[in-house]
């Protein structure tokens, strides 16, 4: 008892001098973000998963209490008692679609391990050649397999890594990287802290150029109000490429059974004028088994997002 009661003001303060370290870093991408845009490689991994967390506006840091984790906050692992399983399916942009597998497997009652694959299909394209000539139809995809470990340092504090593959081919040029996500949560009664450095590794190289990834700093604040049947959260992200965007999204739960989500985003970069915003929304209905999760975000512009997700929790911790 005397480790965990030192322990916690330690991790009290760890994690407001992180937090501070996001708004520094948030500050300095602001000023770059403009110069950095469009030079990043592997920009699939962006792509948030899980239909729940979209519908939250991608707000999930600070959450991250499900098989998604391994993506959003591998410090999140531990909090899941039941070895559980997720789909998620995403149609996205014009005919652009991706997949989604993970898995949670809690190994003790202090530390959890995760399972990722990915896969996105950019559809097929009409290929020319320097004489603008058709040769054919020729199409692109992207593939990305992870593994997280987590372990919780106290009863408040956990902590997590994530190590990722992954490749992109475009008709015969492809190109192989590895990454690491780097997370953190702080966990109280009715209010969660996370933090979540992704994406650190060297650049792809296609050809004979490398891009370097696109590094991600998100910072997440989550409450939870009237016995856990309302959640808040907001999420703070830095893209090197981009600069500043906010995640915010509201949960609220029916007799444990049915989840009414929305939930908004707002790029505060100079690359798109005014930045830009989208509004998402989202339900799902969970069971003792496992739960059917769905978000939309309407698009005007490039037209609606739509993903669904399902997920199997079985067996336990003993």
């Amino acid at each position: 008892m005397a480790i965990i009661t030192n322990v916690r003001p330690l991790a009290v303060a760890t994690t407001v001098v992180l937090v501070l370290c996001v708004f520094t870093y948030g500050a300095t991408a602001q000023v770059v973000s403009s110069g950095n845009a469009g030079t990043t490689s592997a920009n699939f991994l962006k792509m948030g998963v899980g239909a729940r967390a979209s519908a939250l506006g991608g707000a999930f840091v600070a959450i991250a209490d499900d098989a998604t984790a391994g993506y959003w906050n591998p410090a999140g692992l531990p909090q899941i008692s039941h070895t559980e399983l997720i789909f998620m399916h995403n149609d996205w942009y014009q005919d652009i679609k991706s997949n989604y597998l993970g898995a949670a497997f809690p190994v003790s009652n202090s530390f959890a391990l995760g399972l990722g694959i990915s896969y996105l299909d950019y559809g097929s394209f009409d290929g020319y050649n320097s004489d603008d000539q058709p040769t054919g139809e020729y199409s692109a995809n992207a593939l990305v397999f992870s593994t997280s470990g987590a372990y919780q340092l106290s009863r408040n504090l956990s902590v997590g890594v994530t190590g990722k593959i992954f490749s992109e081919k475009l008709e015969q040029s492809s190109a192989t990287g590895y990454a690491a996500d780097f997370g953190a949560l702080y966990r109280t009664a009715g209010v969660s802290i996370g933090l979540n450095l992704m994406n650190v590794g060297n650049g792809m190289k296609y050809e004979t150029t490398e891009y370097p990834l696109p590094r991600r700093l998100v910072a997440g604040l989550a409450v939870r109000a009237y016995d856990g049947k309302l959640q808040f959260a907001s999420d703070l992200e830095m893209l090197d490429d981009r600069g500043l965007t906010i995640h915010q999204g509201v949960e609220y739960c029916y007799e444990r059974t049915i989840f009414l989500r929305t939930g908004y985003s707002h790029d505060f970069s100079n690359i798109v004028e005014n930045g830009s915003s989208g509004m998402t929304m989202g339900i799902g209905v969970k069971h003792s088994i496992g739960a059917i999760d769905y978000s939309y975000w309407p698009d005007d512009r490039l037209g609606n997002i739509h993903k669904i997700s399902f997920r199997l929790a079985f067996g336990g911790v003993e």
